[in-house]
């Protein structure tokens, strides 16, 4: 019994060995050139459309670390990184993050094509969840498909990357910080 525990403990340790943290600005530290109210590396999708969320920049819990709010009224406000992580079918990618307020969040997972099509594959996210009124991490998993199989359709050209972020649901307001992202 020692044996088998001590060996499966070996294994779920070994998987996190192979993990690679991926560099997202997760604290926010750094701010747009353009705009120094935003963080760099990140991106506020569907910014064009009326009755989207506003995300704004503020202090957060730890000294020396920023966080993120994102306050939406009427629609889903999903915030991504502009990281972009190439895609091969079975890719685990992991975000998880400090989140609190109020309403509903998930992950979200936005996957782009290469040549020869650049088109846009969709949006994944897993089950959203009610934000506590203190911070608390959340974590996601995203698995990618396979290539020939993205966003429930057949689809020709080859999915390229993935842009993972997290997603506000609408009448909310969360404050998110400590962002990290992890591929295996």
């Amino acid at each position: 019994m020692k044996h088998t525990l001590f060996i499966l403990g070996a294994l779920f340790a070994g998987t996190f060995l192979f993990a690679e943290e991926l560099d997202v600005n997760g604290n926010f530290m750094k701010t747009s050139p353009q705009d120094a109210k935003q963080a760099a590396g990140w991106t506020k999708s569907w910014s064009n459309m009326k009755d989207i969320g506003n995300v704004t920049l503020e202090k957060g819990s730890a000294d020396g670390r920023n966080a993120v709010r994102i306050r939406t009224t009427r629609l889903l406000t999903p915030y991504t990184s502009l990281v972009e992580i190439p895609v091969t079918a079975g890719k685990e990618i992991t975000i998880s993050f400090d989140a609190k307020g109020k309403g509903r969040i998930s992950d979200c997972f936005y996957v782009h094509g290469v040549a020869p099509k650049k088109e846009y594959y969709g949006r994944f996210h897993n089950k959203n969840v009610a934000v506590t009124p203190e911070f608390k991490r959340y974590t996601f998993t995203f698995k990618t498909p396979p290539a020939e199989y993205m966003d429930g359709k057949t689809k020709k050209g080859i999915p390229g990357f993935v842009r993972p972020g997290v997603c506000a649901f609408a009448d909310s307001d969360i404050v998110i910080e400590n962002v990290k992202v992890d591929v295996k």
